[in-house]
């Protein structure tokens, strides 16, 4: 059996190389899933052995393993090293009230909150070594701050927020690596700061940026309006404020969420619609055309308005990693390579993957390369068996039939491209949103050539003509675009059983399903049909998961019990809201907040909650301390929103406010006729994105509902 997997292998040589960023990447993830932090000098000692030891494998012939530890190893240290040399320094307690001086890096506003990020100068009375390089703040109700500007504001400090429940997606890790270390509570208005001096470079160049972003979103609204003007100008500069959370839900059910994102479409669209006009172009000209490589020209000219398109977007992490992308395509055409390969697909991920090793985590990043992923790999295998089968794509017959069968051929490639998307994100999706847009094909099937052949390319020509006045021709038409796809996203939205919540999946289960999806993809002989096998595992796995008894979010705002239905009850349909959304999402249950609360099993007044799990233990949620006592003496498990200390000694889990906020958040499974209680500290480990410390006592009383 050895001989004949390494006969196939063999066979497979030239398609190595495409299992290296995957590798890469999971060593990277690797690392992100350790609980404690490696030292340095552990990881470059080992590295070095491991490197030996490949050198050794490699002189022996065992060229495949010598590929799949070095691979591993280097992803684990190049994350290991953008963790030592990134990161920032964290809040780890909520502070007393502040001076916090800095610059507006960031700022946009949605309804009354303005959410901004700040650069951060100093913090009075503060060591230099303490001190975050940038703060997140929300500004309720103060008048606009103007990115670039220098600020001093009274505040409270405050970790960045956990997870949601022990072992959910921690967006702090993410804020980490971007400098964030934290939030701040702001009291009053915050003041100009005329004593810091003039804000760093990058900050500078940040503010001209947004003012020409400003600027073009001024001149979009300015000749359209509603909400037809706001999607064009999200897909035009990424702002996304003056989209209402109705129209983002709509699109979102109709599976055409990924039109607001900027990312691989949009930078794609944009890219091909200035690549093929100015090859158009030059082609008119045939002393051009015939003596010089106007392909390469067209190349270099898309790659800058790439470039220029990045910068207007705002650059976001999703927006990078496509213009990376994109880069190496034109790139390819530069040096006379299909500029669509596969190849290339490895090549931009492993050049994300070195330069932001984070991004293995980061669901844009996985949904991006494995759609990409399979759909190249789908196209190579069909375009091997058109060639098998002597297929050939010349049209014949009248003109009319000429086009009706590339409107056929057309229509098919975005349904077929469609689905093929939907299969591939499906798993990702399914894993980080628990939802599944039930219509998404029907929806992309009417939205994307719109998209494609009406908004993007009218966007693009009138930002190129927006100096000279020329917007006021064509944005009318780019918006009426923008209107039909918001149009069918109600349309597709208001079917029934648009959106399908199916719940939380295992880890193990998703990985087996993008892991199929991978051996399906990056082979080419017959064996890669095993990665069926692998995907119907994962498929069959999906539905096996420990379903929690008793959830308590990370700032103890609210609690779930899962009642003698297998219901969950919430204590609360308005405090801890997200959390909440969440829970009942990986529940699989599509409810609304304050239908969870009216179920069955808890009975609350004024003072706490008490109910009985589907196991029969019951639980007390106490908001008073006039409830304490009668709680401890009855109960199994007892969830204090406010401190209790020492004197409750009859439950068998007592969870009090210290323990909720030097934890995070809890989960208790009943497993085998025991109690288990899981904390999002316990999941997280100390790492360095990680705050470790316990924050003072909250004011006692009650907003139970």
């Amino acid at each position: 059996m050895p001989w004949r997997l390494a006969a196939l292998l063999d066979q497979e040589r030239d398609r190595w190389v495409l299992w290296v960023p995957v590798l890469v990447g999971g060593g990277a993830a690797a690392y992100y899933g350790l609980k404690a932090e490696p030292s340095a000098e552990l990881v470059v000692s080992a590295a070095v052995l491991c490197l030996a030891a490949c050198f050794v494998l490699v002189r022996r012939g065992h060229l495949v393993t010598a590929l799949v530890i070095g691979s591993l190893v280097c992803g684990f240290a190049v994350a290991k090293a953008h963790a030592d040399w990134g990161g920032t320094a964290i809040i780890h307690k909520r502070t007393s009230i502040v001076d916090l001086h800095g610059w507006i890096e960031r700022a946009e506003r949605k309804g009354g909150v303005q959410r901004a990020v700040l650069r951060v100068d100093h913090i009075a009375d503060w060591e230099l070594d303490d001190t975050p390089q940038k703060i997140r703040l929300n500004l309720y109700g103060a008048e606009t701050v103007v990115v670039g500007t220098a600020i001093n504001a009274s505040v409270r400090l405050e970790p960045l927020p956990g997870p949601v429940e022990p072992g959910a997606f921690n967006f702090a890790r993410r804020a980490w690596f971007e400098g964030i270390g934290g939030t701040a509570q702001i009291f009053g208005s915050p003041a100009k700061d005329v004593d810091i001096g003039p804000a760093p470079w990058n900050v500078r160049l940040t503010a001209l940026i947004h003012g020409l972003r400003i600027g073009v979103a001024d001149r979009i609204s300015g000749i359209v309006e509603g909400q037809s003007s706001a999607f064009l100008v999200a897909v035009t500069t990424g702002a996304r404020a003056d989209l209402s959370s109705e129209t983002v839900s709509e699109l979102r059910a109709a599976g055409l969420a990924h039109l607001l994102a900027i990312s691989g479409l949009h930078m794609a669209l944009v890219g091909a619609t200035m690549f093929g006009a100015v090859r158009a172009f030059l082609a008119l000209f045939p002393s051009l055309a015939l003596r010089f490589p106007i392909k390469k020209w067209s190349a270099v000219t898309a790659l800058l308005m790439a470039c220029a398109y990045l910068v207007l977007s705002g650059a976001s992490v999703s927006t990078q990693r496509a213009f990376i992308m994109i880069s190496i395509m034109f790139l390819a055409i530069l040096v006379d390579r299909p500029a669509i390969s596969i190849r290339n697909v490895a090549l931009a991920a492993m050049a994300i993957l070195l330069l932001r090793p984070q991004s293995i985590v980061d669901v844009s990043f996985q949904m991006s390369f494995i759609t990409v992923t399979v759909l190249i790999g789908f196209y190579e295998w069909y375009g091997a068996w058109r060639s098998r089968v002597a297929y050939t794509a010349k049209a014949t017959g009248t003109r009319f039939i000429v086009v009706a069968r590339r409107l056929v051929f057309y229509f098919s490639g975005v349904v077929t491209t469609t689905v093929l998307a939907g299969l591939a994100t499906g798993p990702v999706g399914t894993f980080h949103f628990h939802t599944f847009a039930s219509y998404g094909v029907v929806g992309n099937l009417f939205a994307v050539p719109i998209m494609a052949m009406l908004v993007m390319p009218l966007a693009l020509l009138s930002v190129l003509v927006m100096p000279f006045g020329g917007e006021q021709l064509v944005l009318p038409l780019a918006a009426w675009g923008t209107g039909v796809i918001i149009v069918v996203a109600r349309w597709v939205a208001e079917f029934p059983g648009a959106v399908s919540v199916v719940g939380a999946i295992p880890f193990v289960s998703a990985l087996m399903v993008v892991g199929g999806m991978l051996w399906l993809s990056l082979w080419q002989h017959a064996w890669r049909l095993l990665g069926v096998l692998l995907i119907a595992g994962g498929i069959a796995s999906g539905g096996v998961r420990s379903e929690p008894a008793i959830l308590v979010e990370r700032e103890a705002k609210t609690m779930a019990l899962r009642n003698a239905d297998g219901e969950l009850v919430l204590t609360n349909s308005r405090a801890g809201r997200f959390a909440a959304e969440r829970w009942l999402s990986a529940d699989g249950d599509a409810v609304t907040l304050s239908e969870a609360k009216q179920r069955a099993g808890l009975s609350c007044d004024q003072h706490g909650c008490f109910g009985v799990t589907i196991d029969g233990v019951a639980v007390a949620w106490i908001t008073h301390a006039s409830a304490l006592w009668d709680a401890c003496g009855r109960v199994d498990v007892v969830i204090a929103r406010i401190p209790i200390g020492s004197g409750c000694d009859g439950p068998a889990i007592l969870i009090d406010w210290w323990d909720v906020y030097n934890n995070g958040a809890h989960s208790i499974y009943w497993d085998e006729g025991e109690l288990i209680v899981h904390t999002a500290r316990e999941e997280l480990g100390t790492r360095p994105w990680v705050p470790g410390a316990a924050r003072p006592l909250p004011v006692e009383g009650s907003d139970n509902e």
